[in-house]
């Protein structure tokens, strides 16, 4: 695993931050929502060009770094796409959706 101190410090200073951020409240329909999220069967399946094209149009429209499409599911934002982050999702608590 080749890190360098920079990213580690990286890493540090941002696990404070998440420390500091508050949790997103859960919507009163959590249960519905997380079955409806298990039954459409997109979390963990390979990228698809359909959601792709909504990235780049919103990389596009807003002039943005990074557009991605999250699902957020029980303990996890999961990017089904993802453009300008080298990274697959991210722990819930951290997701501002």
């Amino acid at each position: 695993m080749g890190c360098s101190i920079s990213s580690l410090a990286l890493r540090r200073s941002n696990q404070e931050e998440v420390k500091q951020m508050q949790r997103p409240a859960q919507p009163p329909d959590e249960t519905e929502r997380l079955i409806a999220l298990r039954e459409l069967g997109l979390l963990d399946t390979p990228p698809e060009q359909r959601f792709d094209r909504i990235s780049r149009l919103l990389l596009r429209l807003f002039n943005a770094p990074i557009a991605f499409v999250a699902l957020v599911d029980a303990n996890r934002q999961w990017f089904k796409s993802c453009y300008g982050l080298n990274v697959s999702g991210t722990q819930r608590e951290v997701s501002f959706c």
